[in-house]
């Protein structure tokens, strides 16, 4: 599939909790702003890019891309999701968060693989131990998936139970596993820093 048929989302909308409330995209990581290297590497292939998020709208709207805020607040990152999904012009949409900057385009071609050669509507990064939920591709050329994702909303915001309605692919992304290194606590981003 042609790259300029996939959106990008990069997933920044959290409370951040465990990092005591501090907007995890905005965090030094290595001199810049932890989202930025994300949308560094996102930048070289893929065009549009979205970021969600619900706080510091001005400071994500400076990094150039447009940023699109939750429609049903409080329902973590599907929420995010729904509005990409909503907002979509391509048929593909290619999900990724904020807290793994050292995710890499080795990822993001494992996945347009395996839907390119499937009939499957959602397919989900696995490093080999577990999922990672939050790296997928959807393909929104049925329009089911839109549809789904809303009324789902409606009782629960558990991502993978979403996923195992509508029939996911486990992608085997082992080969880039280091790529998913998740920064989601203080500790976390002092030992990737050093």
């Amino acid at each position: 599939m042609p790259f300029s048929n996939i959106t990008v989302l990069v997933l920044s909308g959290g409370k951040s909790s465990r990092m005591s409330g501090q907007d995890k995209g905005l965090m030094n990581f290595n001199g810049k702003p932890m989202i930025q290297h994300t949308l560094a590497i996102l930048s070289e292939q893929f065009s549009p890019i979205l970021i969600s998020a619900n706080q510091n709208i001005d400071q994500y709207q400076a990094f150039g891309y447009p940023v699109i805020e939750d429609i049903n607040k409080d329902k973590g990152p599907l929420s995010g999701i729904e509005a990409a999904i909503k907002q979509t012009k391509t048929d593909y949409l290619l999900i990724t968060p904020c807290d793994t900057p050292l995710v890499n385009s080795d990822v993001f071609q494992l996945l347009i693989i395996a839907a390119e050669n499937s009939a499957k509507s959602i397919f989900v990064a696995h490093d080999g131990h577990q999922l990672q939920m939050l790296h997928a591709l959807l393909d929104l050329r049925t329009g089911e998936l839109e549809q789904s994702i809303t009324e789902y909303l409606k009782t629960d915001r558990k991502v993978q139970l979403w996923y195992e309605q509508n029939d996911y692919i486990a992608v085997d992304c082992s080969s880039a596993s280091h790529a998913f290194k998740n920064i989601n606590t203080p500790e976390a981003l002092k030992e990737i820093n050093n």
